[in-house]
């Protein structure tokens, strides 16, 4: 008999579960990096960098629960603590709760000293001496001075704290170079792991040449492997009695990509088609053809917005790049381009398949970029300049004779004002202009046309010259 399960007990609505160590769902290869670099003789800095959904707030969550990656995967820490893991003492520190009153680093005290106390109850029995009493008291701004000082009453008793600081580059950009700079004497005995976005000296350049960042680790999170892709999609099902088909599973891996939080949306989507098909409980059913576009569509809908945020986050030459694979998975890709190739490995938005071809990390970011980029679905059609790009190019052309400056085109073609919002609408005509330019080189039709920069000033289109009579 078909058994029933409705909507709410859809266990892809509880992920991810932070609170629960034992169903911590992320790069296990990238915990245990992190785990052997905090833990070595001297205490390390790691930065953690990776696009949003990409697990970076779930990996500092299960470093920072008392019975999560520490306890876990002790035999990953450095022989200096793995008989003695308890001596590493996590501080999570989520800089998107930081109160606008509040500096940063009396934000992390206030968060040090809310987890000391559990802390100490729990490891105080282990410890041949008894703890040091920690007051929390400020002092009209020294909260980075009574820190250090409490800091290394903690090494006294040969306690390491890690500082786990999620959303670091929040706070990192406001921060000067002479705050920075008085972290650094913190190096010498704390660990820290700051998960950001963005690499640091591009947050914020002038306070990123500060000591304090000097033989800094710098980890990119990249995803998960297959199997962690596939027990995402298979376990949280399982733990309520229910088992997807394999060729559901692989559709939707292969599909939605192996990107955490991607993969939470397409679980939970899975789950709730096959329910209202009735099939919910039926492992041997695999969804049809017409099912699986059902699937996709829903999976486009829900998806776009991290596939939005994460085109934003890409540079021109990226989106160049990206442009090229995903209109064709043996793509060749010229030796000039390599650099912002290996930048879309790092970020996790390319992986290499089975063939060792570069591609997107999953089919639906491919269509997406593809639909982004004018490019059809038939390899051999040609890359037409259409949209947004069209209008550019025949406004350019129009005006072969000068340079057509950035705010004109801003008015001109995407009829928006250009004062207050530079930066911004600067990057989106440099991107534009990248995938004409990409498409113009493919094309005959455009032979000896070119589009030239001119720094801070604009574009100019220049065409072949006529032969004279």
């Amino acid at each position: 008999m078909q058994k029933t399960v409705n909507n709410i007990h859809n266990p892809f609505f509880r992920l991810p579960l932070s609170s629960d160590p034992d169903k911590y769902y992320g790069s296990t290869q990238t915990i245990e990096r992190i785990l052997e670099a905090i833990s070595g003789r001297y205490p390390a800095a790691v930065e953690l960098i990776g696009l949003p959904g990409v697990g970076k707030s779930t990996m500092l969550h299960y470093l920072s629960h008392p019975e999560g990656a520490i306890l876990k995967h002790q035999e990953q820490l450095q022989w200096i603590f793995r008989d003695e893991h308890y001596k590493l003492f996590p501080v999570l520190v989520e800089f998107k709760h930081l109160p606008t009153h509040i500096h940063p680093f009396s934000f992390i005290r206030e968060r040090f000293h809310d987890s000391y106390p559990n802390y100490k109850k729990r490891v105080s029995p282990k410890m041949e001496a008894p703890l040091p009493i920690l007051e929390n008291n400020s002092r009209n701004g020294e909260d980075i001075d009574i820190l250090e000082h409490e800091i290394l009453e903690l090494n006294k008793a040969r306690i390491r704290p890690i500082l786990l600081i999620d959303d670091f580059d929040l706070a990192f950009e406001k921060l000067s170079l002479k705050q920075t700079t008085r972290l650094r004497p913190l190096r010498a005995f704390v660990s820290f792991v700051l998960g950001t976005e963005k690499p640091l000296n591009k947050v914020n350049p002038e306070a990123s040449s500060s000591p304090f960042f000097s033989t800094l680790l710098v980890i990119k999170v990249a995803g998960l492997t297959k199997v962690e892709t596939k027990q995402l999609l298979i376990e949280p099902a399982k733990d309520v009695d229910i088992c997807f088909p394999d060729k559901d599973v692989d559709f939707v891996a292969e599909k939605a990509g192996n990107h955490p939080y991607l993969l939470i949306l397409a679980g939970r989507h899975l789950w709730d088609l096959r329910e209202q098909l009735g099939i919910l409980n039926n492992e041997n059913q695999p969804l049809t053809e017409e099912q699986r576009n059902l699937l996709m569509g829903r999976l486009k809908e829900d998806l776009l917005p991290s596939f939005n945020l994460y085109f934003k986050r890409l540079s021109p030459e990226e989106i160049i790049v990206l442009t090229r694979i995903s209109s064709s998975t043996e793509a060749t890709i010229p030796a000039d381009e390599y650099k912002s190739l290996a930048s879309l490995f790092g970020k996790a938005v390319v992986k290499r398949d089975q063939s060792g071809n570069y591609r997107p990390f999953s089919q639906l970011f491919a269509e997406y970029i593809s639909e982004e980029s004018g490019i059809t679905a038939d390899k051999g059609a040609e890359k037409k300049i259409r949209g947004l790009e069209a209008k550019l190019y025949e406004y350019l052309k129009q005006n072969t004779n000068r340079i057509c400056s950035f705010e004109e085109l801003s008015q001109e073609v995407w009829n928006d004002p250009y004062e207050g919002n530079e930066i911004d609408i600067r990057r989106k005509i440099q991107v534009t202009v990248s995938r004409i330019r990409s498409k113009m080189r493919e094309s005959r039709q455009y032979e000896g046309e070119e589009i030239l920069s001119f720094r801070d000033k604009g574009y100019r289109l220049i065409t072949p010259l006529k032969p004279s009579n």
